[in-house]
């Protein structure tokens, strides 16, 4: 049986995801109008345009928990990740702190590989680092992921903890 969680976004992301939205489209129809613009700065509008675009490929919509997979729901498909041998999943409003991130820091998610003396490297993909983080630990990998209700996630991902998946 599945289970289904939303993943809202916070101030933070909708600040961050406006502010960025605005410089990156801003740069790109900025020079629209100039004349004799060099090609390279034409590219950079173009650049600008095509990070806006993939980051909103990759914002998450949601997770599903379905036996020992968690499926994380982007625009336009999932990302599974298994679940098998969980070692640990917590809760913690501070998992977050002191992270250093290799990817998006918040234009329509917070996404990547990111760092953390507490934690090591795992990677995350979610819309609340800072009040719904859920740090998911395989032998293999360790997640961090944001769903709306962190308590039931808990509830329901700890029945997958030491049932080999």
């Amino acid at each position: 049986m599945a289970e289904e969680f939303d993943a809202p976004w916070t101030k933070l992301l909708w600040g961050v995801t406006g502010l960025s939205t605005v410089v990156l489209w801003g740069v790109s129809l900025g020079w629209l109008g100039v004349e004799d613009l060099p090609t390279w700065a034409r590219g950079i509008g173009g650049i600008c345009v095509l990070i806006w675009a993939v980051c909103a490929l990759f914002m998450v919509r949601g997770y599903r928990l379905e036996g020992s997979t968690l499926f994380i729901k982007r625009l336009y498909w999932e990302t599974e990740v298994s679940l098998e041998g969980l070692v640990s999943v917590r809760h913690d409003n501070k998992l977050m702190k002191g992270a250093l991130r290799v990817g998006n820091g918040g234009l329509f998610v917070f996404a990547g590989w990111y760092w953390s003396k507490q934690h090591g490297w795992f990677h995350l993909a979610g819309n609340d680092i800072l009040g719904r983080a859920v740090l998911l630990e395989t032998p293999r990998a360790k997640w961090m992921i944001t769903p709306g209700d962190p308590q039931r996630f808990l509830a329901v991902a700890e029945g997958l903890i030491g049932e080999g998946g």
